[in-house]
This record gives structure tokens, sequence and C-alpha cells, in this order.
């Protein structure tokens, strides 16, 4: 029986799935973070000036993970691009 060989394609496409289930986790976080502390809808919410200081703490932490997350998706967005661009190369070489 032959093992089933895996191509470049695959095993990039595996990796970015990967990612982005990491990328969909760190937005969930992000919107349960700020759904608690910012968002502004019926709940009356009393802000302390100890739960303040302790939102503007968070905040550097939260901002610092949202710009890793969208360097991270331009990162991800070339690699996409290059195992788009080497599969059609190598269709066309074949064609």
């Amino acid at each position: 029986m032959e093992t089933p060989k895996i191509t470049k394609v695959e095993l990039e496409l595996d990796a970015v799935s990967g990612e982005l289930r990491v990328m969909h986790d760190l937005l969930n976080i992000f919107a349960n973070w700020f759904d608690e502390t910012h968002k502004t809808d019926m709940i009356k919410r009393e802000r302390t000036s100890e739960l303040v200081s302790q939102i503007w703490n968070e905040a550097p932490m939260y901002s610092s993970m949202l710009t890793a997350l969208f360097a991270s998706l331009t990162g991800l967005e070339k690699e996409v691009d290059e195992v788009l661009n080497y599969q059609i190369a190598e269709q066309e070489v074949n064609a």
C-alpha cells in the first residue's frame, strides 16, 4: 500500500489553517475583554477608579496583541500568495 505524498501546497495550507485558528482565538479574547470593559449598551456599568485603572493597564497589552495579529495577517497573506503562485507555476509547467 502506497502512502500518499503530501504536497508543499497541502502542507502550507495546513499551516495557514492553524495560524488562522490562533488568530480567531486571539480576536475572541479581545472581543470578550472589549465587551466587559468598553462596549456601550443598555447594561449599567459601574466604574470605580480601581476598575478604570485596571482597564487602562490592560489596554496596551490588547493593543500589542492586535498589532501582532495584523502583522501576522499580512505575513499570512504573503505566504498564501507564494503558495498560489507556486501552484500556478507548477500547473503551467505540467500543462
